[in-house]
């Protein structure tokens, strides 16, 4: 059984992602590989061989957000359920958290009349956050 970070098969999954929905970024990644000098891991790793650079664990290099994993792209932006990346992280990924998180604050000023105002309806405040945008500064 393939465990879950064998880097083979993480970059079988990556590989294929990018071919399926970015091809141009594909082929200008195969292009800036094939340029690579031949001492690419101890240049990009800090490692002497690229055994050793396919044995470095997640977040050892360059990983800024170290209490995630990096998720597999692409975002299914509609659909939480069915987003790869989401399954892969077993949560929201960054950006289903992130579009939550806009979410939340786009309809935090509704939470807000509602609360002032109980009887407004979605109608009528949006209807005042339409004149408030028209009115004159």
């Amino acid at each position: 059984m393939t465990e879950p970070t064998d880097p083979f098969r993480i970059a079988s999954a990556v590989w294929q992602d990018l071919c399926d929905y970015q091809p141009g970024a594909a082929a200008a990644l195969t292009v800036q590989l094939k340029a690579m000098p031949e001492d690419w891991p101890l240049r990009v790793f800090g490692v002497g061989r690229p055994d050793a650079a396919t044995a470095l664990p997640p977040a050892a290099h360059g990983e800024v957000f170290d209490d995630m994993r990096p998720e597999i792209p692409p975002y299914a932006e509609h659909s939480f359920d069915e987003c790869p990346a989401c399954i892969e992280a077993e949560d929201n990924c960054r950006y289903h958290k992130g579009y939550a998180t806009g979410h939340h604050e786009a309809l935090q000023a509704e939470l807000d009349a509602v609360k002032a105002d109980p009887t407004i309806t979605l109608k009528d405040f949006l209807q005042r956050q339409a004149d408030h945008a028209d009115a004159p500064a």
